[in-house]
């Protein structure tokens, strides 16, 4: 039986969503600092679709596996306007995927390049 409780920490940071044996397992919702992560747990670790919301306005949505991006994604850069649809693979922009960017200065390359996602 899956338990629905909030638990908060000390810090600031806090969990509301399903338990099962003391672990975070089904959907839940964690806040803290600069973000807030709607997501589905299993055994504590994040697995399955996942939601962040940076205070940034950055945006996340699409699935994780092992606490990481991995899949199919979209990933909205609203600081940087910037937006990416696509596969990722922890937490890399990895395989198939469309990049755009705010251009200032145009160029023609061909190039194979792997973004590492910094918030």
């Amino acid at each position: 039986m899956k338990d629905l409780s909030r638990i908060d920490s000390k810090n600031g940071i806090y969990y509301e969503g399903e338990w099962k044996n003391g672990l975070k397992n089904g959907k839940g919702k964690i806040v803290q600092g600069n973000m807030e992560l709607e997501g589905e747990w299993i055994n504590d670790i994040l697995n399955g679709k996942c939601r962040i919301h940076w205070k940034s306005g950055n945006l996340f949505d699409g699935k994780l596996q092992n606490n990481k991006m991995n899949g199919n994604g979209y990933m909205v850069w609203y600081n940087k306007s910037e937006k990416y649809t696509g596969m990722w693979k922890d937490n890399l922009q990895n395989g198939y995927g469309i990049h755009i960017a705010e251009i200032v200065k145009s160029y023609t390359a061909r190039a194979e390049i792997k973004f590492k996602y910094d918030s």
